[in-house]
């Protein structure tokens, strides 16, 4: 028989404040980030291209060109030349690529219902003529005339393309999804060096048993300059390659979720996400500090403008840091009166010590949707019954007359 065992990852022992603080409303379904310059920063949430030209004080959301369509990959090679392109309508089952020449302000329609497949990926343009779109059903897909049509670039490439990169005018990565029968699949890196005229593997992983999210299929690739390169993707899969994408370390975070965020600011300094937090690494991804968002919630994808000034989508909004996720300290007697909760390994209970005080308080539990979903009495003496409760990132407040303590929390069950 399989016992479940819940690991509770607990942001709040941590003696520093987040700094990582929302800046728009609500998304639909967030899937990705892009940051043109200091100032314009974009967003795609579902069927909508959100914007903000002030660096995120203010946001406005452009609608889709598409009926019942939706976003996944943006970029923009030039600072008023950029792409994005998604999918449309469950029963059209194609593809669709829009395009602005004036910075985001107005978006044109390139290719509706016309390359066939589900959505296309994500993009990656080389310039404002040549570009790259990756695609479920026709693999790589390649422009040379700004997106007024596109020709297979798929060379050897076998599966569903998830993402890619291109890292100069000639060397390009596409990440691979193969499924290979009962449960089995590779995940494969391929490199191009000639512009994708041809493509070679350069890390293949074969999984067995894949069942719900036990994949291992790469969702980001980035590189910081021509040898310097890092991917992520499920079960906490953490890629670094040092030689320009020849071969790939692999390592893994914890808890092992589906990384979907990846941005470095140099070939040390970077970041993704995991159980509800962003992670950071100042040693190029060998080892990992934990940033915390306020309120909680599941990062998808993270950018940064600069060194110091990032952004990160996530189930309840978009976030916003000005020093890099960087802390400031709290006092002794701020920390003393934080809850703390434990134990880090527990199966369907929560207990919660209060030092500050004894007394029963209101206990509320907030999913990263903002959602109440569990309240009652706490009792110091007794613990709170969580079994109820997904996986997920949580946040308990504890409210009583003389103020609301609240502590952020992550729930990740492993089997």
């Amino acid at each position: 028989m399989r016992t479940s065992t819940l690991f509770l990852f607990i942001a709040a022992c941590s003696a520093t404040h987040a700094q990582w603080e929302p800046v728009t409303l609500l998304p639909q379904d967030p899937t990705e980030l892009f940051v043109v310059g200091n100032d314009k920063v974009f967003a795609l949430d579902g069927s909508r291209i959100i914007r903000s030209f002030d660096g995120g004080d203010t946001w406005s959301a452009y609608p889709t060109l598409f009926v019942n369509s939706w976003y996944m990959g943006i970029d923009f090679p030039t600072p008023s030349t950029g792409y994005a392109c998604g999918g449309t309508a469950f029963g059209e089952h194609k593809a669709c690529i829009v395009k602005t020449v004036d910075g985001g302000l107005t978006w044109d329609s390139l290719t509706a219902n016309v390359i066939t497949g589900y959505g296309l990926q994500a993009i990656d343009f080389l310039d404002e003529q040549i570009g790259f779109v990756a695609s479920d059903l026709n693999g790589v897909m390649k422009t040379v005339d700004g997106g007024t049509t596109f020709q297979s670039s798929n060379g050897t490439i076998e599966g569903w393309v998830l993402t890619l990169t291109f890292v100069n005018a000639q060397v390009g990565f596409a990440a691979v999804e193969l499924g290979l029968g009962s449960g089995t699949y590779s995940y494969t890196i391929y490199r191009t060096a000639d512009q994708g005229a041809t493509w070679t593997p350069v890390h293949v992983d074969v999984m067995t048993n894949v069942t719900g999210l036990s994949h291992r299929r790469i969702n980001k690739i980035q590189f910081v300059d021509d040898d310097n390169g890092f991917a992520v993707g499920g079960n906490g899969t953490f890629l670094r390659t040092v030689d320009g994408g020849l071969i790939w370390s692999v390592s893994s975070l914890s808890p092992p979720t589906d990384l979907t965020a990846l941005w470095f600011t140099s070939p040390l300094v970077g970041y993704t996400n995991t159980a509800g937090t962003v992670q950071h690494t100042t040693d190029g991804g060998l080892s990992w500090n934990t940033q915390l968002l306020q309120p909680v919630a599941v990062v998808r994808a993270i950018a940064f403008a600069n060194d110091t000034l990032g952004y990160a989508i996530t189930s309840a909004g978009i976030y916003r840091t000005a020093n890099a996720g960087g802390a400031n300290a709290i006092d002794d007697h701020e920390r003393a009166s934080k809850p703390v909760l434990y134990p880090t390994s527990a199966q369907d209970h929560l207990w919660v010590r209060t030092p500050a005080s004894t007394a029963r308080t209101r206990m509320e539990i907030y999913n990263s949707m903002g959602a109440l979903v569990l309240q009652g009495v706490h009792d110091p003496a007794q613990a709170i019954p969580i079994g109820s409760l997904p996986d997920g990132a949580y946040e308990l407040r504890l409210v009583s007359a003389t103020g609301n303590r609240s502590v952020p929390f992550v729930i990740a069950r492993s089997w």
